[in-house]
């Protein structure tokens, strides 16, 4: 800071001189732009510090002069007191600052001193050594967990997590949770990943994030499970994305949010997840009918070997969904995912096979079949509707088997079915009652009609009540209802 005063003094000393000093050849006002002062021609005499033809100009100098001063002095006195109390080769800041720095240095010193019992280079240079051997027991770990030595390779990572290496704390909080090497102890495995969280392994704040989301053994917390997802994510780590992009759909611990759903599913597909490109092909599909895109990311995700792509490209193929409909690609995708194992594209391949397009009843049995022995439910329901048609007797009986089953899981159509096809008047009143409860409106009133026909009023009333309140698809229906129970 010596200097600054320093050049500040000369430039106010240069600057008196310029304004004093003149030329031989003319008097220039340097600093006054009045015309009347601007050029003062004719002769100098020798010595002389001022323009005879105008004195005037020797006021405003002075006065510059008084001005100009004390400010010199100021800056003089300023370095005499910073000389007084300070090296000339050290500013007053950087003396504070070293003196700072010595005394924080000493303090810390002298706290590991006292805490390892080891002088301070030494301490130092044990921790450089306990750091690389961290490292070398989180390798030797890894070698071992490569051959299924679990014990130890548990060994291994809780010396490098004793020597405070984050990553090992990580792994090892994950064998302690799934008891690999050691008998399972969730709390302990929780705390030790929760540590390396902290410490920024993504990894760990993956894991993290995972554990409050589905693990029974701690308090489910979405919102505390997207945090972590969210650490982890802007860490790139792209499970971790494709997890948050899912609260985001969903809007579990979040709110939903579909742009952020795609931006994260984005992050993770950029990384080269075929698994976030099939995500994204559905969020397109299936959230924002935005068919073209969903193609796309279909395209990319089924072109690295994602059957799931596969089976949603069938369909959009089938239907004509941001592409031309080819049945041909259809039919050729869809024996692909059905021989992988995919439960819908065994049955949509069944459609297919049921259509227009190509009619061959065996075939569409076959893979109704297959997709029906799975649990898919439309499979079941279909399959069971053929074979109640086909007037056989043990056909019939599989059939309303197989129906019995799609409607104790809330399928909509087959619990209609049943309500129809039954001979028995209390399994129709049964089934009528779970398709009415399950929504379909048209049940709905059909209820009120049996009720308002048995004089059981309250109930005719409940279900005109609930069909009302449905999808008015049916209001001619409604507006049907015998008025001397509608109102």
């Amino acid at each position: 800071m010596i200097y600054i005063y320093i050049i500040s003094g000369y430039v106010i000393v240069l600057i008196l001189y310029l304004t004093v000093f003149v030329s031989q050849s003319g008097c220039k006002a340097f600093l006054i732009s009045d015309t009347h002062f601007s050029q003062c021609s004719g002769s100098i005499k020798k010595g002389s510090y001022f323009c005879h033809r105008h004195s005037k100009w020797w006021i405003y100098r002075g006065i510059i002069l008084l001005i100009s001063l004390p400010p010199l002095f100021i800056n003089f006195f300023d370095i005499k007191n910073i000389d007084n109390t300070a090296d000339t080769s050290t500013s007053d800041s950087e003396q504070v600052l070293e003196i700072l720095l010595h005394k924080n240095y000493s303090e810390w010193e002298k706290e590991i001193e006292e805490k390892t019992g080891l002088s301070f280079p030494q301490a130092i240079a044990n921790a450089k050594i306990a750091k690389e051997e961290s490292f070398h027991h989180v390798e030797k770990a890894q070698s071992f967990t490569s051959v299924r030595d679990h014990i130890n390779a548990f060994s291994e990572l809780e010396k490098g997590a004793n020597k405070g290496n984050a990553n090992a704390k990580s792994y090892l909080g994950c064998l302690y949770f799934i008891g690999l090497g050691c008998e399972v102890d969730s709390v302990k495995g929780f705390d030790l990943i929760l540590e390396a969280a902290e410490d920024g392994v993504p990894m760990a704040q993956y894991n993290v994030g995972v554990y409050y989301e589905n693990d029974s053994r701690i308090d489910s917390n979405f919102q505390k499970a997207a945090y972590w997802y969210k650490r982890s994510a802007m860490s790139k780590y792209k499970d971790a994305q494709k997890h948050l992009a899912d609260l985001y759909r969903t809007g579990i611990g979040v709110a939903m949010n579909l742009d952020s759903t795609i931006f994260w599913y984005e992050q993770a597909a950029k990384l080269g997840d075929a698994e976030a490109e099939f995500m994204l092909g559905t969020t397109y599909l299936l959230d924002l009918k935005d068919y073209n895109k969903s193609f796309y990311w279909h395209n990319r995700a089924s072109s690295k070997g994602n059957m799931f792509s596969k089976a949603d490209l069938a369909l959009q193929y089938f239907e004509g969904l941001g592409v031309a409909q080819d049945y041909k690609k259809a039919e050729y995708l869809l024996r692909e995912c059905a021989e992988y194992g995919i439960p819908h594209s065994m049955y949509n391949l069944g459609k297919l096979y049921s259509g227009e397009n190509k009619n061959s009843v065996d075939t569409t049995l076959k893979y109704y079949n297959m997709a029906a022995a799975i649990g898919h439910t439309e499979a079941q329901r279909d399959l069971g509707t053929i074979l109640i048609s086909s007037g056989k007797e043990m056909d019939s009986i599989r059939g309303s088997f197989l129906l019995e089953i799609a409607a104790n899981k809330n399928d909509i159509i087959a619990q209609v079915l049943l309500s129809t096809l039954n001979s028995s008047e209390g399994k129709k009143q049964f089934w009528m009652e779970k398709a009415a409860d399950s929504g379909d409106q048209l049940s709905q009133i059909a209820l009120s009609y049996y009720y308002a026909a048995q004089e059981n009023y309250d109930k005719a009333h409940y279900w005109k009540d609930r069909a009302i309140s449905n999808d008015l698809s049916n209001t001619i229906s409604i507006a049907e209802i015998p008025e001397a129970w509608k109102d």
